[in-house]
């Protein structure tokens, strides 16, 4: 047997019963007195739950005997694609939807934000970029929710003088959970009172800094920071609270301000505190306010949050802390798609509850899932929670799946429905196939009968579809939250992003991918982790040799801009960075390869140009890779290794010189390198990212005269 999809999970599982690493209590929801505990520390009944926990599978194997061991591979490619190309992990704020969904303070806070217009885009204006200003209400929402929750949060969390506190989503749950859900009615009602007060005072701010035309006027950090002031003011210093001169504070952030919020980088310890520091110092100094005392009472606050283990637990002993009401029973089931269809027609059937994330809106993804059924590949089964309606019937909510749902039912120009069995209106409502390789000439083809319908075989297949449905009765599962169950299941996914080589890796050009692994091999081109960035980085070259991508036209692939590293610290410089901004591109061009084709040949080539690359690497290093290591990382005491922009650089210069001539000029190749990359790594401030080109044409063009090609 050979895993397609699920590695992850098994060798996460395998690992952890070879004792490899200790439960960690940012992961544990339920279970906290685990933490810290390897395998063999967990108490008796906790082993044997552990050993005798069933995964569930979908097994694929070969009837035809006669089947090559080439056309097998093709087949366990197809399928990975398959099953990872349309995973896309939850959005913070799809988290948190779900995670707050029944906390009475965001209930009251969205109850606001639904019914109060004004406060609804005053909070808008203020907390988000102008980029999401557009989405529908619902992701609007969310992402306000998430925001002022993060706000609300801040002043009870000791941030001045503390350099080494992590602020982050799970700081933020634990603050929360210990300060705001432990409020009564009362004090929630004066929090909201205070909420609205505040935004009040930020809205007039932000007026005042447009009138100003202030580069703070769009600042999110800056009303963050600002609100984080606010609420001190409110607490401690009422009068002064009431009578804040905001023209006082907007010329005096104008002043010197700015420098204090432009750090993108903004959840390192360092720049937190400096940005909260700089609000302290209007309080003490320009207010002359005392906040010591503030100060001191946020850092008891440590203590509060901390998690205390109330029992020790024994290996060789059993453990009362998990029961039968925390097992979840699950049976299996089928359900046609007719017969979804038609529950969801009598009220049975709930595709979209509450705490379900937003539509996928990608056609191409959705494409995939239908060609997928018309070839036979069995889909992932979905996870249904089932109560008993009055009339003593089963109703379905759907807690994983609900994305393939969608893309199988919107095709067909079926409805589906909320959790109030309201029918919901999708961007993909009879949408027609787009992306398909396999079956490319349904391309454009809609299901809806007609001149553009695909035909009816293809479309019997959809018809006909069985979904398998894990099936969670509440009668069986009493205590069950379908809200942590949902979270569980979509939180923590690692899907494979389309655009690297951990998805080029499947497809069908196998003896291109395996020349891409050998050249990958060469140890200089080692990158951290496990992503296979080395393969990401030949691939590249490869592909930029194909395309006859050099310096004189390096925008069709590169974006290429300057990047103020370490802001506010003592080594602040710029550097010259590289990305590629449509990668679409690439994965693109080797998905439309076909195996053994011309176009795959010349692909080779520029495979074995990268390898000959190597040959000049290895020319250059003199067998000392770590001499380049030291080129690559001019102003580190302990060089890390290359990184794939220096391997782009490294690239152009060397791109149309033969080995002959780096062997000859090694020397001085070698100097003109080190003087690249220490300007790379650190730019002076009057120049730029079209001077930094124009130098590395200078450098080329001082070698063309080798090769009789000068630019």
């Amino acid at each position: 047997m050979e895993v397609i999809d699920g590695r992850q999970r098994y060798e996460t599982l395998l690992k952890f019963y070879n004792n490899e690493f200790p439960l960690k209590i940012c992961g544990l929801q339920k279970l906290k007195e685990l933490r810290g505990l390897y395998y063999k520390d967990l108490p008796k009944n906790l082993r044997t739950i552990f050993e005798e926990y069933k995964l569930k599978l979908i097994i694929y194997t070969a009837d035809d005997l006669s089947i090559t061991d080439d056309d097998l591979d093709l087949v366990r490619r197809d399928l990975f694609r398959r099953h990872n190309f349309g995973m896309t992990a939850l959005t913070r704020s799809e988290t948190a939807r779900a995670k707050y969904l029944y906390d009475d303070m965001t209930i009251k806070l969205e109850h606001l934000l639904k019914n109060d217009k004004e406060f609804y885009n005053k909070c808008s204006e203020i907390l988000l970029p102008k980029t999401k200003r557009n989405l529908d209400n619902r992701e609007k929402i969310n992402l306000l929710l998430v925001a002022i929750r993060e706000v609300i949060i801040m002043p009870y969390i000791p941030i001045i003088d503390e350099k080494t506190i992590r602020v982050g989503e799970a700081v933020f749950e634990r603050y929360y959970s210990v300060f705001i859900n432990n409020l009564n009615e009362k004090e929630k009602l004066e929090k909201m009172d205070e909420i609205i007060k505040i935004f009040n005072k930020l809205y007039i701010i932000k007026e005042k800094l447009n009138s100003l035309d202030s580069l703070l006027k769009d600042n999110i950090l800056f009303f963050k920071s600002s609100y984080w002031m606010f609420a001190i003011l409110y607490k401690l210093f009422s009068n002064e609270f009431y009578n804040f001169n905001i023209n006082q504070f907007c010329h005096y952030v104008q002043e010197d301000g700015q420098k204090y919020f432009n750090n993108y980088k903004n959840i390192t310890a360092e720049s937190i505190e400096r940005r909260h520091a700089y609000m302290k110092k209007y309080m003490c100094e320009e207010l002359k306010l005392d906040i010591k005392d503030y100060i001191s009472d946020t850092r008891d606050n440590k203590k509060k949050i901390k998690y205390k283990r109330t029992v020790k637990l024994k290996s060789n002993e059993n453990w009362n802390g998990i029961g039968s009401e925390r097992q979840v029973i699950t049976t299996r089931d089928t359900l046609k798609i007719e017969e979804i269809i038609e529950r969801i027609k009598e009220n049975r059937f709930i595709v979209r509850p509450e705490f379900q994330r937003t539509e996928v809106k990608s056609r191409k993804k959705a494409s995939k899932i239908i060609e997928s059924i018309i070839l036979g590949v069995k889909l992932p089964p979905i996870y249904a929670y089932v109560t008993r309606g009055e009339e003593g019937v089963d109703i379905f909510t759907v807690l994983d799946g609900q994305q393939r749902l969608i893309s199988i039912l919107k095709f067909m120009g079926e409805p589906i429905t909320d959790e109030k069995f309201n029918y919901i209106r999708t961007y993909k409502n009879k949408y027609a196939l787009c992306g398909l390789k396999d079956l490319e000439d349904l391309n454009g083809k809609v299901y809806e009968e007609g001149e553009n319908s695909i035909n009816k075989f293809k479309r019997e297949p959809i018809e006909k579809c069985e979904i398998d449905v894990i099936r969670i009765d509440k009668q069986a599962n009493p205590e069950f939250d379908s809200v942590d169950m949902f979270l569980r299941l979509n939180q923590n996914p690692c899907p494979i992003s389309v655009n690297t080589f951990e998805m080029w890796n499947s497809f069908d050009i196998v003896n291109s991918i395996n020349k891409i692994k050998e050249v990958a091999r060469y140890k200089l081109f080692k990158q951290y982790g496990n992503k296979m960035k080395e393969e990401e980085i030949v691939t590249t070259l490869a592909y930029m040799d194909y395309k006859g991508i050099d310096i004189e036209n390096i925008n069709k692939l590169f974006s290429i801009y300057m990047y103020l590293e370490n802001k506010d610290k003592e080594d602040e410089h710029y550097e010259i960075k590289f990305s590629i901004p449509n990668k679409d591109a690439i994965t693109n061009f080797l998905e439309d390869i076909e195996p053994n084709s011309s176009k795959e040949k010349e692909f080779i080539k520029s495979i074995k140009a990268v390898n000959y690359f190597v040959d000049k690497l290895k020319i250059l290093s003199d067998g000392n890779e770590d001499l380049l290591i030291k080129i690559f990382n001019p102003h580190i005491d302990i060089p890390r290794m290359g990184n794939k922009k220096d391997f782009y650089v490294t690239w152009l210069i060397l791109q149309k010189l033969d080995t002959h001539i780096i062997k000859t000029y090694r020397q001085e190749i070698l100097q003109d390198l080190q003087q690249v990359f220490k300007q790379m790594k650190n730019m002076p401030k009057n120049r730029d990212e079209n001077s930094f080109v124009n130098y590395l044409k200078d450098i080329i063009n001082k070698y063309s005269k080798y090769s009789g090609k000068t630019i």
